[in-house]
């Protein structure tokens, strides 16, 4: 199912959020660089806003978010942004691929870090099983 997965790569900033975003003189700036990628899945930045403010808005992480997103085969609604399936499979992966990156640069990637990119990475497979047509669109 993954070969069926056609990502667009685009640069991304890689912790895109309210708090690393000000206005300048009218024009929107972003600091905190730390996490940038060169090419990445296209849509990473916009989708990291989106669930970085329901967390803060709802409380829990990341992954309770995507866990609620991928136990069902509807759209999930994050603000205005329509997320399908597909897109959190992405989004999870690309996710963890950063965290993960970032904790082993830093020396925390512990077994607490570990378990939970295992449980964020484990999300993904019934969410694969699924036929395509239910994903994939």
């Amino acid at each position: 199912a993954l070969r069926a997965i056609a990502v667009e790569a685009a640069s991304a900033h890689g912790d895109l959020h309210l708090g690393n975003l000000f206005l300048d003189g009218g024009r929107l700036r972003a600091v905190d660089w730390g996490n940038y990628q060169p090419a990445f899945w296209g849509g990473y930045d916009v989708f990291h806003l989106f669930v970085t403010e329901r967390v803060r808005r709802a409380g829990g992480g990341w992954v309770e978010v995507a866990a609620g997103a991928l136990s069902g085969a509807a759209a999930f609604e994050l603000g205005p942004l329509c997320a399908r399936p597909r897109d959190w499979v992405c989004y999870t992966l690309a996710r963890v691929e950063l965290e993960a990156a970032q904790d082993a640069r830093l020396g925390r990637l512990g077994p607490k870090r570990r378990r939970k990119y295992a449980r964020a990475l484990a999300l993904l497979g019934p969410a694969l099983a699924r036929p395509e047509d239910t994903w994939l669109t």
